[in-house]
Order: C-alpha cells, then structure tokens, then sequence
C-alpha cells in the first residue's frame, strides 16, 4: 500500500515539473516579459502551494481509490486551513513582488524625465555661462547661474534618489536554481525563507507520514497551534518582502 501511496505523489510531481516546464507556474512573475520562462527564478511562495498541493491532492487520491476503493472519506478540516494558510502566502508574496515591479517602473520613468530636466538645466547653464563671459554680466547673471546649479543639484539629488530606490526593490530575473531561488532574495541569504522552507518540509513529513501509516485523512498528525506556526512563518516571509524606505 504505501508503495501506491508514493506513487500517488510521484505522478502528481512529474505533472506539476510538466507543467512548469511549458507554462511557469513555479517561476517569479516575470520581470521582463521577454524572457525565457525557464530562466526566471522559482517564487518560494508558488513552490511552498505547489508542494502542499502534491502532498493534499496525492493523498486524497490514495486514500480514496486506493484505500476506500471510491467510498467517501472523512477529511480533517485542519487540511483546509493548511491550503488556506499556503495559498494566502504564496497570493501575498505576488501582490508584494507585483507592487515592487510598478514602483520600479515608475522610479525609471521619473528617471527618464528628471534626465530630460538635467540636460535642460545644462543648457541653460552653458547659455549663462556664455552671456556672462560675453556681456561681462554682473550681479543679476551670478543669480541666474547660482539658481541653475542650485536646480539641477537638486535634480541630481533626485536622481539619486530614485537610482537607489531602483536598486533597493529591483527583482532578479535569472535562476540559480531552485534550492538558491529558494533561500535567498536581493539581499542573499535570508533567514526568514529558511525558516518557512523548514516548517514547510516538517509539517509535509509529518502529514505524509501519517497519511502512510493510518490510510486515513481524519485524523492529522498536527494540530491547531502547529497551523499558527505554519501561518505565523508564512505571515513573517511576506512581511519581509515588503520594502522598508531606508535613509540615504
């Protein structure tokens, strides 16, 4: 029986490696939407619903037509908090990651006019520069001159702003494979994706383990305060992808 089990999951993994391989259910939203879909790094959020979507699916599978033999079966409704908690993570994780990209987007089109705004005041600058030496301008072109350079240093100043925010909320978009994608963000190693990746793996062990040694689906191996645990790291890895305005 358990070998059917396993097989139960088995099947269910190659569907899910099949369907990323032609569509990118696992992969980040893209941040350029010509890339390869392949390239794009895997979403821990998307993978996290993937892998509790195999163990759920699979066992229920086993458990009916494999164990019961097409009778209805009881099911713990703690397994519909545990989708719940998981889809809820991976739906916060994309609206983050989808407000991320349209700020960096606005961040470059400001770029683009602030750029426009610098050559301008150039311009004007070397037209001062100019009438001055011409005209040996007194008093009334040092102010001109000294308000040009006081407007474009605060263009500059603006730039450099939103460079720097470009850089603070600007996705990667190439993998490094998935156990990488997996564990780190922009910032490299993170903490709070391990520890999510560890709950994950615990609870999926003790639920598959269960479901092996007892064929049944009413009586899980872990209770209302472990799914808080579950919610909790989920809850922590989505506020972690929030950004924080930092002080230049």
């Amino acid at each position: 029986m358990i070998f059917a089990y396993a097989a139960c999951l088995i099947v269910l993994i190659a569907i899910i490696a099949v369907a990323d391989r032609y569509h990118p259910i696992l992969r980040d939203i893209p941040v350029d939407a010509g890339s390869a879909h392949t390239k794009r790094p895997y979403s821990l959020g998307r993978v996290q619903m993937a892998f509790w979507t195999i163990i759920v699916i699979g066992s229920i599978v086993y458990v009916y037509f494999v164990v019961s033999g097409g009778t209805a079966v009881a099911i713990d409704p703690k397994l519909a908090i545990l989708i719940g908690i998981s889809g809820a993570t991976g739906v916060l994780a994309a609206a983050v990651d989808n407000d991320k990209d349209k700020k960096v987007e606005a961040a470059r089109a400001a770029l683009t006019g602030i750029d426009e705004a610098i050559a301008a005041l150039d311009d004007q600058i070397a037209a001062a520069q100019r009438e001055r030496v011409a005209n040996a301008a007194g008093a009334p072109g040092q102010q001109t001159m000294a308000k040009l350079n006081i407007d474009r240093a605060a263009k500059t100043t603006e730039k450099d702003e939103q460079e720097r925010l470009i850089k603070r909320l600007q996705r990667g978009n190439g993998s490094k494979g998935i156990v990488s994608d997996m564990l780190t963000d922009e910032n490299g190693n993170s903490l709070h994706r391990l520890q999510l990746v560890l709950f994950t793996l615990l609870y999926g062990a003790m639920f598959v383990w269960s479901v092996g040694s007892t064929s049944r689906l009413d009586q899980m191996s872990f209770n209302e305060q472990m799914l808080e645990f579950m919610g909790v790291a989920g809850g922590v890895y989505v506020g972690f992808k929030v950004p924080v305005k930092t002080v230049a």
